[in-house]
């Protein structure tokens, strides 16, 4: 089965995607990913996760700090709230907190929580660049593709991410009707449609709204394209 790589990994422009074989390849495994920042450094108290080729919901938990690397450890339930394949904590977790997500008895995902909050932070924006029908790629169809261009910023991004809808999103619940989610680590974000994947555009987009939010729980303004 082959996939359009709209989101990767964190080191990638994207989160919602599988992990990858190879360009256009991918796990038919349940898989999830705890978003934390692009440079490698533990992440926000209130993080995203995104599960893929889950039959049942899976559970997170709050585990010790120095549960072996790899292995399910007990730990304590953490509530989260929950829409389609994203969810977050309901509650910002403790400073330092390590948690796991487990589907079936496997661990999928195992992260820690830096000490210390971070604020949403004071970007300069992004602004719509094209949404045309494009021809087929290497690892997406043929279809509409919608793309982006963050402002030149000074800003520190790489904490930061942006969500995407394809209609006026609720303010207070960032998680409905939330389409994609990617990582700030990039000057264009490219989004389209992908093999093996349910399609995000039907015709070419006329307009999408967007908003800025942080893994310790910030949101800002929804903004709408173009």
């Amino acid at each position: 089965m082959r996939t359009h790589l709209l989101l990767a990994l964190a080191a990638a422009t994207s989160l919602a995607t599988p992990p990858a074989a190879d360009a256009c390849s991918i796990s038919m495994e349940p898989n999830a990913h705890i978003f934390g920042p692009t440079s490698g450094q533990p992440g926000g108290h209130r993080p995203f996760i995104v599960l893929w080729q889950t039959k049942q919901l899976v559970q997170v938990t709050l585990v010790k700090a120095n549960c072996i690397k790899d292995t399910i450890c007990k730990g304590t339930a953490v509530e989260v709230e929950t829409v389609g394949t994203y969810l977050r904590p309901k509650a910002s977790l403790p400073d330092g907190a390590r948690i796991q997500v487990t589907h079936d008895g496997k661990l999928l995902a195992d992260a820690v929580v830096r000490t210390g909050t971070s604020s949403l932070p004071a970007w300069d924006g992004i602004e719509w660049a094209s949404a045309k029908r494009e021809k087929e790629g290497m690892c997406s169809p043929a279809g509409p593709v919608l793309r982006l261009k963050v402002k030149p910023t000074r800003a520190d991004l790489t904490d930061a991410y942006l969500l995407v809808y394809t209609a006026k999103p609720d303010p207070a619940k960032p998680l409905a009707g939330l389409s994609m989610m990617f990582s700030m680590n990039s000057s264009e974000i490219s989004i389209g449609n992908g093999f093996g994947t349910p399609d995000m555009f039907k015709d070419v987009p006329k307009q999408i709204f967007v908003r800025l939010a942080n893994g310790d729980g910030h949101l800002g303004p929804v903004i709408k394209l173009p």
